[in-house]
């Protein structure tokens, strides 16, 4: 197969064919692909001129590319649609492969994928594969467009690429499944990355300096694709998604089979935006988004009401981790004093209008403050950034707070839209994090989750919970701070469930796989009870390889508080299971479960595994190294194999440039003792030339050992206070 279409097919002898492809579009070289396979399709073409749709699979698997072919062809004609622009090809081949060095490649008309990014299982699959494999195959056909069509001009505007195709699949999976609400999903997922990876000083501009082939290999990060994502979210919400969209057009109509760059995106929607009224006629998007994209960080504005007249004072700063390093830095020339251009949106307790996301203001960044004459009476709270429409953290003064919280923990708690509510928890739990908030002020404000039902501000609490958790797990104080994640989960455990409910959105069905995940992983007795006996009725099935009574969404879970809380029962009757498999998600799920195994011996096993070939498929090689390093139990074991077996990891990597950053980076998000910061810098200086190709990997793990050892330190004090009075 070839980027473009068969032409013909010649006979030359037994054996042997001569196959000719019909002239491809004007394309960048990275873009040219061939494939020569045993591999099977399925093919779906809608009707009124629709573009050839064809999966392929290896024998066997054909039937699993259903979900792909189901989602596929909508997608590829809507983007057409909307964007204004026919898809360039006269066909798309998609590609299931065995093994795959990436999630996927945008190869223009024969996009490529790894076997668990594409093929799904209906109840084997979980819900959220199921997610996963729609956003990247909307990704990756948004390519043709942006990436493919106009390409780049070069590596640095690389988030021109995987930006445009991020936030298209969005749009492209909501055409399709409104139903997911995937807009809110991805946003929120989007801004806890992102607010995270951006708050080091080891970050990097969306345009960065690309003049290597390591530079490019660092690039394809969460900054590039997540915060390209939401500075388009942003420009969408500030312009409106009509004038976007047709800006967007503008560009593409202006440029396809050519080589813009971002200073074109931007003459494009500013002429569009000014048409259209979207945009003060002496603004323009050129300096707008100047510092968003050519700057390091994100900025965090402070809000300071004065209630005796009815104002508030707007500044802004970039948020950094630590806290207590930000002046010096500035002052010293290290990080500098960057403003941005930020659109304001904000409503009151007395409004509740968190629909207009249209700014009601610009925070200019030449000012040192702006002052808003526009607030509530002095007994009613004020929001900012409304969905989250725009990438900044917002920090109130101590009445505002106060206002919130005590709305937050009041039946009417849900009139705050919810992306509004994980936004508040995400930030007052990072401000404690980044030592700007006292701890036990905003653990509090996680009071009112026992009214909460939805998953978004859970996800947005958890995951900030979960970074307590893994950095107090082998204190004194470990097993406070587990009973108190039992407590607030296990009502809600109680009141969901573990099986799904008939007719339950995405978001439903990820908040009960949510809850029931952490619920047992803190303890919760009816949920590891549960979930053994569900282990427990699939053992006794009479050929558990066909017949697996266990839910999709619930089998990673499942299988690891199986054998947690087993022993060489479970834990062999998985390998068994994992010797028959025939689908790569479940290989995977399989190989993650028996890492949760408490046998040092089997971790190790395990780890020896993980660089075998031949023993599991190359791409499940870093899935089960973090799997064992991301448990108590497994952590020093990982590390100790890191250090014993650098050489035979490096080779086993090959070519994989990502291989080793991502093992480095799932120790170090556990490491927060001077001795493991001494383990890794003395790893780094041993191994500086093999790491000098991601060399900003290995600063990040870095600053992130350096910034836990920081937190432990100052943190680790009122936690204890805290959670000894909640004992009490």
């Amino acid at each position: 197969m070839f980027c473009s279409c068969l032409s013909v097919s010649i006979v030359k002898k037994p054996g042997w064919v001569w196959d000719h492809y019909e002239e491809s579009p004007l394309m960048s070289t990275y873009l040219v692909s061939f494939y020569v396979g045993n591999l099977q399709s399925a093919e779906r073409t809608l009707p009124e001129e629709g573009t050839p749709f064809k999966v392929w699979a290896r024998p066997g698997a054909t039937d699993q590319t259903r979900f792909a072919l189901s989602m596929g062809p909508e997608m590829l004609r809507f983007l057409g649609d909307y964007i204004g622009v026919d898809n360039p090809l006269p066909k798309q081949d998609i590609l299931a492969l065995p093994s795959f060095i990436s999630d996927a490649l945008e190869n223009w008309g024969l996009i490529s994928f790894g076997e668990k990014y594409l093929l799904y299982q209906p109840g084997v699959s979980s819900s959220n594969s199921q997610q996963k494999i729609a956003t990247i195959l909307g990704h990756e056909l948004a390519h043709n467009w942006f990436g493919n069509l106009v390409t780049l001009r070069w590596w640095d505007d690389i988030w021109l690429n995987e930006g445009f195709a991020t936030y298209f699949s969005t749009l492209a999976v909501n055409h399709v499944r409104p139903e997911w609400d995937i807009h809110s999903l991805y946003a929120v997922n989007s801004f806890l990355k992102v607010f995270s990876v951006d708050a080091l000083h080891t970050s990097h501009p969306l345009i960065p300096s690309a003049d290597t082939p390591s530079d490019l290999h660092q690039l394809f990060d969460a900054i590039t694709y997540f915060k390209g994502y939401y500075i388009l979210r942003m420009l969408n919400h500030t312009l409106g998604e009509s004038t976007f969209q047709k800006g967007c057009t503008r560009y593409l109509k202006s440029h396809q089979y050519s080589n813009p760059s971002q200073d074109d995106l931007w003459e494009h929607l500013t002429a569009q935006a000014h048409e259209d009224g979207a945009l003060p006629d002496d603004m323009q998007l050129s300096d707008v988004m100047r510092s968003w994209t050519r700057e390091t960080g994100y900025p965090i504005i402070t809000v300071t009401r004065n209630y005796s007249d009815g104002t508030a004072q707007i500044t802004q700063t970039r948020f950094l981790r630590p806290k207590e390093d930000v002046e010096g830095r500035i002052k010293s020339g290290d990080i500098n004093g960057t403003s941005w251009w930020i659109p304001l949106t904000f409503t009151s307790e007395e409004e509740l209008d968190f629909d207009t996301t249209f700014p009601r203001r610009w925070l200019d960044p030449s000012q040192k403050y702006t002052t808003l004459d526009e607030m509530p009476e002095d007994d009613k709270w004020v929001m900012f950034n409304l969905k989250a429409s725009s990438l900044y953290r917002i920090k109130y003064d101590e009445k505002n707070w106060q206002l919130i919280a005590q709305f937050l923990d009041s039946p009417s708690f849900y009139k705050i839209h919810f992306i509004n509510r994980a936004h508040l928890l995400d930030d007052v739990l990072d401000f404690a994090r980044a030592g700007q908030l006292d701890y036990p002020v905003a653990l509090d404000l996680t009071n009112y989750l026992y009214r909460e039902d939805h998953y978004l501000p859970w996800k947005a609490a958890l995951s900030n919970l979960g970074y307590i958790s893994r950095m107090i797990r082998s204190t004194d104080s470990g097993d406070k701070f587990k009973n108190f994640l039992r407590r607030l989960v296990s009502p809600q455990f109680d009141k969901l469930g573990m099986e799904s409910q008939k007719g339950e959105t995405l978001l439903e069905t990820l908040q009960r796989r949510q809850i029931s995940r952490w619920a047992c992983s803190a303890g919760h007795g009816p949920c590891i009870k549960e979930a053994v006996d569900k282990f427990g009725s699939w053992m006794a099935e009479g050929d558990p390889d066909k017949d697996n009574p266990i839910p999709g969404d619930l089998r990673s879970l499942v299988y690891c508080t199986a054998v947690e809380n087993g022993g060489e029962v479970e834990w062999r009757f998985l390998r068994e299971r994992y010797e028959h498999a025939n689908f790569s998600g479940e290989t995977a799920r399989l190989l993650s479960a028996m890492a949760c195994s408490r046998d040092a011996s089997k971790l190790n096993a395990l780890l020896n595994w993980s660089i075998q070939r031949g023993s599991i498929r190359k791409e499940d090689s870093t899935v089960l190294f973090k799997a064992v390093a991301r448990r108590e139990e497994g952590h020093d074991i990982a590390k100790a194999f890191l250090k014993e077996k650098t050489q035979d990891i490096f080779i086993y990597a090959g070519s994989d440039p990502f291989h080793v950053p991502k093992l480095l980076e799932v120790l170090a998000s556990r490491m927060n003792t001077p001795t493991h910061l001494k383990e890794l810098e003395d790893f780094q200086n041993e191994h500086l030339d093999t790491l000098r190709t991601e060399s900003r990997s290995a600063q990040q793990a870095n600053e992130m050992v350096k910034f836990n050892v920081g937190w432990l330190g100052r943190n680790y004090g009122p936690l204890t206070k805290w959670l000894d009075e909640r004992e009490v």
